[in-house]
């Protein structure tokens, strides 16, 4: 119990410091039509989605020494044996956390689940501003997954506008 409540706000505590990592490209690429050829997205929407990429990877790369070295953080390495974070393009920075020990996936999942809010707030007030200021503008995310040891999916969430 100690271990997920040390999770808990250990994601709470360190969003702000890993805000800087969050990246979100815009989802503006159309699903293919009924007809065999797939529909292609405007030259605009494509050039804009590009640009996002790009400035979705920059942000991600910039801040992954930063949120990499929080394992070292005795906090932080008595719980996670991997933490770090990866651009989902066009649009999400994803944030990745693999515990050290063996957790009970079923309460830890039900405690991320009724942090929703907290984690919706964080990501309207902090996370997606920065992304915003960083040239991420089409539809920005940010997402948390966490893992047992064996890499055993416990949870994900998925943030954006509210």
């Amino acid at each position: 119990m100690r271990k997920l409540l040390v999770a808990v706000a250990a994601t709470v505590v360190t969003a702000p410091l890993l805000s800087g990592c969050v990246v979100n490209l815009g989802n503006d690429t159309p699903v293919a039509s009924t007809t065999s050829a797939p529909i292609e997205p405007a030259p605009q929407v494509q050039d804009d989605l590009a640009e996002q990429t790009a400035a979705l990877e920059a942000f991600v790369e910039a801040n992954r020494a930063s949120v990499e070295d929080l394992v070292n953080d005795p906090d932080f390495a008595e719980v996670y044996s991997v933490i770090t974070i990866e651009a989902f393009p066009p649009d999400t920075v994803l944030y990745v956390y693999v515990y050290k020990d063996e957790i009970n996936a079923e309460q830890a999942a039900a405690s991320f689940e009724a942090g929703r809010d907290t984690f919706q707030r964080l990501v309207s007030e902090q996370l997606l501003p920065q992304m915003r200021d960083n040239g991420i503008t089409v539809d920005p995310k940010v997402s948390w997954s966490y893992f047992q040891p064996d890499l055993t999916h416990i949870w994900t969430g998925v943030f954006g506008d509210s």
